[in-house]
């Protein structure tokens, strides 16, 4: 890895050059852009929404959440926030009413049939209240076979997406960057050993305030309709990398300890690394 990309690197940031998105110019006002964001825990993820209002008139902008008190920032920004849950179709339908394009986010859901149900729920209900196209945030190569649990159920929805009449584009976003010290934990630089089940993968990383300008872009710009836009920007890391680069900046000597998927859990339940508890 080049020195100038693993200073770059190490602050979590893309080194420059690898993700370069176009600038935007908003004609239209985009009061029919709408984004539709469910979580189990916590506030709405903020970056969907910032990098449309950081382009335009927040107040123009719907978004929808299962509990809008949970969505104060949001609110206090200009953003019109409505109430929507992904297990409650008819409360989608309601929300999605008067909207042009929809911006869908994949749930936090782990169970993959209930999985794909939500985003199903959130696909019909957006084509009976007469939305026109739908954005969806799936994962680069979905695939049923897939060693990543959420892969499959990325599929089925794309799948249903293009089945369904609506107009659809699909952002396949690789990896975040942002989550890149969650996989490493709090134990790496104390023990000297990174544990992770990654093996000798290589994954492409970006950070998720870039795909959030890039979404920001789709949505106030023509001509994405029924397109697959791959996010990936290059190079790849393996996590070999991750702990040599961790090892040079923090002058502590880690190297990487692949383990096995089945090994993960009982590792974690010993500290030694983060708990394998999220989906994309």
């Amino acid at each position: 890895m080049p020195e100038e990309e693993k200073d770059a690197f190490l602050r979590w940031e893309r080194p420059a050059g690898t993700f370069e998105l176009p600038k935007v110019t908003i004609e239209p006002p985009f009061s029919n852009c709408y984004a539709c964001h469910h979580r189990r825990h916590g506030p709405p993820r903020p970056s969907h929404h910032s990098g449309l209002a950081d382009q335009g008139r927040p107040h123009e902008i719907r978004a929808v959440v299962r509990d809008p008190q949970k969505a104060s920032t949001l609110a206090q920004q200009g953003v019109q926030v409505r109430p929507g849950d992904y297990n409650d179709p008819a409360s989608l339908e309601a929300a999605f009413q008067g909207i042009d394009t929809v911006l869908l986010i994949s749930t936090s859901e782990t169970q993959h049939q209930l999985r794909v149900q939500q985003h199903q729920h959130a696909i019909d209900a957006a084509k009976q209240a007469g939305v026109r196209h739908v954005i969806y945030t799936s994962v680069v190569n979905p695939s049923p076979d897939s060693q990543f649990g959420a892969s499959a159920s990325h599929l089925l929805t794309e799948d249903y997406l293009r089945a369904s009449g609506l107009a659809y584009t699909v952002f396949r976003n690789t990896l975040y960057l942002d989550l890149v010290p969650l996989f490493v934990g709090a134990e790496a630089l104390t023990t000297g050993h990174l544990y992770f089940a990654a093996g000798e993968g290589k994954v492409s990383y970006a950070l998720r305030d870039d795909i959030a300008q890039a979404l920001a872009t789709v949505l106030t710009t023509t001509g994405h309709e029924n397109q697959v836009y791959d996010i990936a920007p290059g190079p790849a890391y393996s996590f070999a990398d991750v702990a040599a680069t961790l090892s040079q900046v923090s002058g502590r000597a880690v190297d990487y300890v692949p383990i096995s998927g089945r090994t993960w859990p009982l590792l974690c339940g010993s500290t030694k690394c983060p708990s394998p508890s999220w989906p994309s």
